[in-house]
């Protein structure tokens, strides 16, 4: 009768020791795992968003590029129903959700789409919207894609308190 039990206690200690290393075990690949996706999502956030310095215009600085016509393209990234409060003179309109695949079209698509010729990564690219959010996003991609962009900050909320055709919203 002895004998019985403790070949029935053995095994049951076999039976728990097995699921606790196979709990040990599962728990370790999902560690793993998880250690993984946090890598990836790391080096997928280094693509998207790394940190590089964003060179910044000023209202001034942007106003003595318009008034003396230098070789610049301004881009306002904010949507289309935004554009009835006004544009900042010789600005384009490409808006936010647009703006990568517009510069995948290549020139010729990108000039009917947009009715101007598409810049080129050496050209002074300055991006402005609203508030400066957007297009310091925008300025971060294409410097990321070797483009030669500035950050106009201050945007449509700084640029109507010198121009009556823009409206603050």
């Amino acid at each position: 009768i002895v004998l019985p039990i403790l070949v029935a206690l053995a095994f049951l200690f076999l039976v728990i020791y097995l699921k606790i290393k196979n709990n040990l075990e599962v728990k370790r690949r999902e560690e793993r795992t998880k250690k993984k996706e946090i890598e990836q999502a790391n080096e997928e956030a280094k693509y998207i968003n790394p940190v590089k310095e964003i060179q910044i215009i000023t209202r001034d600085e942007l106003k003595k590029s318009i008034d003396g016509d230098k070789n610049y393209v301004l881009i306002d990234v904010r949507n289309a129903d935004e554009l009835k409060y006004g544009m900042i003179p010789t600005a384009k309109n490409i808006p936010t959700p647009e703006i990568q695949t517009a510069f995948e079209l290549d020139d010729e698509e990108f000039k009917i789409k947009y009715n101007f010729e598409k810049p080129k990564q050496t050209d002074d690219l300055i991006f402005y919207c609203r508030s400066g959010n957007r297009s310091r996003e925008i300025t971060r991609i294409m410097i990321n894609h070797g483009f030669n962009a500035r950050n106009y900050k201050g945007s449509i909320l700084e640029w109507a308190e010198i121009d009556d055709n823009v409206k603050r919203y």
